[in-house]
């Protein structure tokens, strides 16, 4: 999966997952921002962007501990930036999914499952 150039944005709170999504991207020839473990860090990450585009795609955890990164995803979607849900089983994440036409990758995932979500994206635009 070629990802050279690809700007990713990642929130993930589970350190040795979050690392193996890193190594993934990165493997592939992304750069990338994170893992940010906690919701606060992602809203401000997506407040403090330099721009409209500072990512072409995030990759978030839905459930960070007690919360959830539902208030990032939300003005990601509405600067047109993709998102994809990397999550265990939820229905507030599936609601929201269906909302905002965000897919769910979900845990634990293979690099074929990332593949497919990113290429996804890629070959609409």
């Amino acid at each position: 999966m070629p990802l050279t150039g690809l700007h990713f944005l990642l929130v993930e709170n589970e350190p040795l997952i979050g690392l193996d999504v890193v190594m993934m991207l990165e493997g592939a020839g992304a750069t990338v921002q994170g893992p940010i473990i906690s919701a606060h860090e992602a809203m401000e990450a997506v407040v403090s962007a330099s721009s409209e585009r500072a990512w072409d795609m995030a990759i978030m955890d839905y459930q960070l501990g007690e919360e959830t990164c539902e208030p990032a995803a939300r003005p990601l979607c509405s600067k047109h930036i993709p998102v994809v849900f990397h999550t265990g089983s939820s229905l507030r994440a599936a609601a929201l999914s269906k909302e905002l036409s965000i897919p769910i990758v979900a845990k634990p995932a293979s690099e074929a499952d990332f593949t497919l979500a990113i290429e996804s994206y890629h070959t609409k635009g």
